[in-house]
C-alpha cells in the first residue's frame, strides 16, 4: 500500500456519529482500514440518504445482503496480504455494539460487522469479498433528523487518513475529533475518551496519554490538514471531582484558512499603518499567536486615532499591544 503525505483527491464520507462507537473494538491498523474502506463502499447510499431522507434505505432494501469487493493493495503491501486475509477473518467475528435513535428511541445494535469467506489454500487473489447484512449496512447510513428532517449529529470523514499514517491511535483520534470538527473547544474526561478510543487502563494516567497518544498524533494529523488539535492549548487536567479531564482546542481545515486569512489582514495593517518591519512581528509574535484575531484587529482600530503626533509608531504600537494583552 503507498502511503502519500500530499493527498491529490479528497475521499469525504457523510457518516451518522453513532458509527463511531466501533472505533473502541477495532485493534489493529488493518481493522481501522478495513473499516474506513467499508465508509467508502457504502458512502453511495449515505449521500444519499444524507440528501434525500430515506432515499438510500430503499435502495440498501432492494437487496437482502450487500456484498463488497475490497482490494487488498488497498489495506496494505502485498508482503502483508496473508497477514490482512487473517484480520478479515478475526473482523468478522469481533462483536460490535452501536447506539443510536430510532423514532427518538434509544437503542442498541450488538453483533458482526459482516461475514466473509477466504479459501483455505492461497489462491493468490487480491480481491476479498465481504457480505453485509442489510440491516447492518443500514446503521452505517442510519441519520438523525430534526423536526424538519434535516441530517443531524453527523460527521464529515476524510478516509484517506488510512493512506496518510500506519499509526492506528492517530487515525482514532482523528475519527474520534471528526465529530467535534465544528466545535473549536470540547471537554472530555479523559478515562472517557481511553475507553472511546479502546485504549488500555495504562493511558488513562496523563503523562501516558500525552506522550504516547497526543504528542506523535499532533504532528501527523495537523500535516493530514483535515481536523487536529491545538498542542499547546491542548491541556490535561483536573476537574471538581478530581477526575483527568482533557481541555481540547480543536483546528480544522477552514477554520485554520480563516484564521489565517486573519492573521495575514493584520501583518498588512501593522506593516502598512504601523511601519512594522520583520523584527517588530518577531517581538509580537506571541501575541499574534495567543490573541483572538478579533481582539487585536479592535486594539490597533483604537492606536489608529492616536497615531497623528507618535514618531516611532511601531514602538508606541508594540508596547500598547504589550499593555492591553499583558505580555
Amino acid at each position: 500500500m503507498k502511503l502519500e503525505n500530499d493527498r491529490k483527491i479528497k475521499s469525504i464520507v457523510v457518516t451518522p456519529n453513532h458509527i463511531m462507537g466501533i472505533i473502541s473494538s477495532l485493534s489493529s491498523t488493518y481493522q481501522l482500514h478495513i473499516f474506513l474502506l467499508l465508509l467508502e463502499k457504502l458512502k453511495g447510499f449515505s449521500q444519499k440518504e444524507f440528501n434525500n431522507y430515506l432515499a438510500g434505505q430503499k435502495a440498501l432494501f432492494e437487496q437482502e445482503v450487500l456484498t463488497m469487493k475490497i482490494n487488498l493493495s488497498d489495506v496494505s503491501k502485498p508482503s502483508e496480504y496473508r497477514d490482512v486475509k487473517t484480520t478479515f477473518l478475526k473482523m468478522s467475528k469481533i462483536l460490535c455494539e452501536i447506539r443510536y435513535k430510532e423514532d427518538s428511541i434509544e437503542k442498541i445494535w450488538s453483533g458482526s460487522l459482516f461475514s466473509v469467506s477466504i479459501p483455505v489454500k492461497a489462491n493468490y487473489s487480491s480481491i476479498i469479498k465481504v457480505n453485509m447484512d442489510v440491516v447492518v449496512a443500514r446503521l452505517f447510513i442510519n441519520f438523525n433528523r430534526n423536526s424538519d428532517k434535516l441530517p443531524s449529529f453527523y460527521s464529515k470523514i476524510d478516509t484517506n487518513i488510512r493512506l496518510h499514517t500506519k499509526f492506528k491511535n492517530s487515525v482514532k483520534l482523528y475519527l474520534y475529533l471528526s465529530l467535534w470538527k465544528n466545535r473549536p473547544f470540547f471537554k472530555v474526561r479523559l478515562s472517557e475518551l481511553c475507553n472511546s478510543l479502546g485504549l488500555t487502563k495504562t493511558y488513562n494516567n496523563p503523562s501516558n496519554f500525552k506522550k504516547h497518544i497526543l504528542e506523535p498524533s499532533y504532528p501527523i494529523l495537523k500535516e493530514f490538514n483535515d481536523v487536529w488539535f491545538d498542542f499547546e492549548k491542548t491541556i490535561i487536567s483536573k476537574n471538581r471531582k478530581d477526575e483527568d479531564v482533557v481541555d481540547f482546542k480543536v483546528l480544522n481545515r477552514e477554520t485554520a484558512e480563516f484564521e489565517q486569512n486573519k492573521n495575514n489582514q493584520i501583518i498588512d495593517l501593522l506593516t502598512n499603518h504601523f511601519n512594522f518591519n520583520l523584527n517588530d512581528l518577531k517581538e509580537i509574535d506571541e501575541i499574534l499567536y495567543s490573541v483572538s484575531k478579533d481582539r487585536i484587529v479592535g486594539k490597533l482600530s483604537e492606536l489608529l486615532h492616536t497615531l497623528s503626533n507618535v514618531k516611532n509608531k511601531a514602538e508606541y504600537t508594540k508596547t500598547a499591544l504589550k499593555n492591553a494583552f499583558k505580555l
